[in-house]
């Protein structure tokens, strides 16, 4: 566990992106209720979001490099499948989320 000093000088990651947060800005951003209840159902960290995450602007993986796997069911580029791809604009908060995690976690 960080100390509060550490937690207010550190850069860390965003608990669902990955995104860098600087450590000023850590815990400044409340999180949207369909947040706080993704993170604590997750027992991830709140205080560490950034400030897309928070307020539920869950930010697209795509890093503009989009390129199909050899089997056709992945980008090679941001990770997710055809049908995580093709259903963004129409995931809900939480399915972003998970999404994210699920990069993260793969990466």
């Amino acid at each position: 566990m960080r100390s509060a000093a550490t937690l207010m000088t550190a850069d860390v990651g965003c608990s669902i992106c990955g995104a860098l947060v600087p450590g000023y800005e850590v815990g400044r951003s409340r999180p949207v209720p369909a947040i706080q209840a993704f993170v604590e159902a997750r027992d991830l960290d709140a205080a560490e979001l950034c400030r897309a995450c928070a307020c539920g602007a869950v930010p697209s993986p795509c890093i503009s490099l989009c390129a199909l796997d050899d089997d056709k069911r992945c980008c090679r580029g941001c990770g997710r499948t055809v049908d995580e791809i093709s259903g963004w604009s129409s995931m809900d908060t939480a399915q972003r989320c998970a999404v994210r995690l699920r990069l993260r976690a793969s990466s």
